[in-house]
């Protein structure tokens, strides 16, 4: 009986005796004041409130100690109870998928919890944003996020489109992809097992969600958080000063967390951008060919921003190569995955100097109705209305589109080749009435600063 009483006075719900121990010592280091009562050791609600400030969004910092929070037994002063405390952890850190959306209800709803039976689309937005809000805060300090110097910490709007796309299933209800770009998202209200039901079916939102909590109160971080800002890499001909992409946080970990393999998501190489290579096709083929799968991302003259996921290295042909797992996507004005249909193997295509096949860089669909286009006379594509390739609508938002921005990411480790296979020259060299027809173009030359002297 003792041993029984002993092991109930040292764990609370699903933490193990070592974890409140862990806990408690946090709670202790928490409290400005050694506060006694009746439910045991307090600490003030700013204290709390103080601490989860470092690793969240304020809004849920304030949201947190709000609903754990008591009046002090000797006064006025708002309190948090130990026991309260360890609970919550328990629940929202280690608890079932029930127990993680009470937490989420009673954070999220603004009305007393036991008034209100379903919530508002405003209200688990909110929630939402402050999640992503959260992770990015939980990351910023790491080795990784620092690789991103240069690059725009937040928006209010990627954070609120990524909202909506974690949200997606409850918000647009019925709702095809491609025809949620043009959707607004649903104005219903929501019950708590539509919101379980949401949370089961969007990994990524449960992954975010389990991260930022157990990063906060230090439990299980090894296994519960998840990496999802890659290193940036970028040539030394990149500079900080100037801004040489179109992203943000919340846009590298959307994407990242889109990518189909572990090792493609440990490291981004910045190959091409506009704002530093200039408007070049060939310097274009030169930066990208034989260097692993890609992200490409784009800015069209009406400011819509979308992509491909490329997961076959580029190489000139005459033929479409690639697999089902590249995709296409949109950035702006919401985001949106593409993924394969599984109609045709129409995955990527690139070639130049062809009087009878398309010269450019396309993804998907077939020839003269690509999902997305890039033509060799740099600086105009397409986006077709329909692809079989891939479930997107059209991308642009005109068929035909001029380009103000484009850059191109390689993912995971460059890839090497054995030396006796490796062809050291580039592309241009490979190809010289490529280059010939180039400058004919009035566009070669322009990659022969960025590239190594071909060996003999």
């Amino acid at each position: 009986m003792g041993q029984q009483n002993t092991k109930r006075e040292i764990s609370v719900g699903q933490l193990n005796s070592e974890e409140c121990q862990h806990l408690k010592k946090l709670f202790n280091k928490i409290s400005t004041s050694n506060i006694k009562g009746e439910k045991g050791p307090y600490c003030y609600y700013g204290d709390l409130q103080k601490h989860c400030e470092i690793y969240l969004d304020d809004w849920l910092a304030r949201r947190i100690a709000d609903r754990l929070s008591i009046k002090s037994p000797k006064g006025d002063d708002l309190v948090v109870p130990l026991s309260t405390f360890l609970q919550f952890i328990s629940s929202v850190v280690k608890g079932t998928l029930d127990d993680k959306i009470d937490t989420v209800w009673k954070l999220a709803i603004d009305d007393s919890p036991d008034k209100k039976n379903e919530i508002l689309p405003e209200e688990i937005l909110q929630y939402a944003r402050s999640i992503i809000e959260s992770y990015i805060k939980c990351m910023e300090k790491s080795s990784v996020s620092k690789s991103w110097i240069g690059v725009a910490r937040l928006s209010s709007d990627s954070v609120s489109d990524f909202a909506e796309y974690l949200l997606s299933d409850i918000l647009y209800s019925g709702v095809n992809c491609k025809e949620m770009v043009t959707t607004k998202p649903s104005k219903a209200m929501h019950t708590k097992e539509e919101i379980l039901e949401c949370f089961s079916k969007s990994h990524l939102l449960l992954s975010i969600h389990d991260s930022i909590f157990s990063h906060c109160f230090d439990v299980d971080k090894d296994t519960a958080f998840i990496q999802l800002i890659p290193k940036c890499t970028k040539g030394s001909q990149i500079s900080n000063k100037e801004s040489f992409t179109i992203l943000d946080l919340a846009r590298v970990v959307f994407l990242n967390s889109q990518l189909p393999s572990g090792q493609l998501r440990r490291e981004w190489r910045l190959l091409f951008t506009t704002s530093q290579h200039g408007e070049s096709f060939s310097k274009l083929l030169g930066t990208i060919t034989d260097k692993g799968p890609t992200l490409l991302i784009l800015k069209e003259h009406r400011n819509r921003v979308f992509g491909a996921f490329a997961s076959y290295g580029w190489k000139l042909g005459p033929k479409f190569f690639g697999d089902e797992q590249s995709f296409l996507f949109h950035l702006d004005p919401k985001f949106a995955i593409y993924p394969a249909t599984g109609y045709n193997q129409n995955f990527q295509y690139m070639n130049i100097q062809q009087q009878t096949l398309p010269n450019g860089l396309g993804m998907g669909g077939k020839f003269g109705y690509f999902g997305l286009w890039v033509d060799a006379e740099f600086g105009t594509g397409k986006g077709a209305p329909t692809c079989t390739t891939f479930s997107s609508p059209q991308l642009s938002t005109e068929e035909d589109f001029l380009i103000h921005h484009l850059e191109v990411w390689g993912l995971g480790p460059e890839p090497t080749k054995d030396e006796s296979e490796r062809d050291p020259r580039s592309i241009l060299d490979q190809d010289p009435e490529a280059k010939m027809m180039l400058e004919m173009l009035n566009r070669g030359g322009h990659s022969d600063a960025y590239r190594d002297e071909p060996k003999d």
